[in-house]
């Protein structure tokens, strides 16, 4: 064989293992995407576990039914359901902050819980914070109740401009 015919013969395998690279790629590329949908799946589960346990279910309508009653009225049970109530948004909140799964999965289903304990619980964060003398004590929870409150806010947006639109429209 000539020196031209191995020139063609190793470009010809050069190309062939160009495209199987090409293809390995692909692979590995759809393969870390199924991984990282399972994770955030994963996560997203266990969010699912902290926030619908019936333990939390119980603390939230305690917390709820504190409507108006100030916090020093509060007896330790309460105090107690606040604390749980907050830690457990806190956790979901970290979570999502470490990007495990996407924050619109919990202020779209729990925004309205997040929306009406923020200011029945606020006063509790803030004690703690002062008493600790730490501004990062429950972070995680006033984080995505400002979350909550954003993803309100431009659910109203898009509503307002399809009204808008509509009325255009006609």
């Amino acid at each position: 064989m000539d020196n031209n015919t191995w020139t063609a013969i190793g470009s010809f395998a050069t190309c062939i293992y160009t495209v199987a690279f090409i293809i390995s790629l692909a692979l590995i590329y759809r393969q870390l995407r199924s991984m990282q949908i399972s994770t955030m799946a994963t996560a997203f589960s266990k969010a699912l576990d902290i926030l619908q346990n019936e333990d939390r279910r119980h603390d939230r309508r305690i917390i709820f039914s504190m409507q108006g009653v100030p916090l020093e009225k509060w007896n330790d049970e309460q105090r107690l359901a606040g604390e749980r109530v907050i830690h457990s948004y806190d956790q979901v909140g970290t979570m999502i902050r470490a990007k495990m799964f996407n924050k619109e999965l919990i202020v779209d289903s729990w925004g309205n819980s997040l929306r009406m304990a923020k200011p029945l619980l606020m006063p509790l964060v803030q004690e703690y914070r002062s008493k600790w003398k730490s501004e990062e004590i429950w972070d995680g929870f006033e984080w995505l109740c400002d979350e909550a409150e954003e993803f309100q806010r431009k659910l109203k947006l898009k509503k307002n401009f399809k009204t808008l639109m509509n009325t255009l429209a006609h």
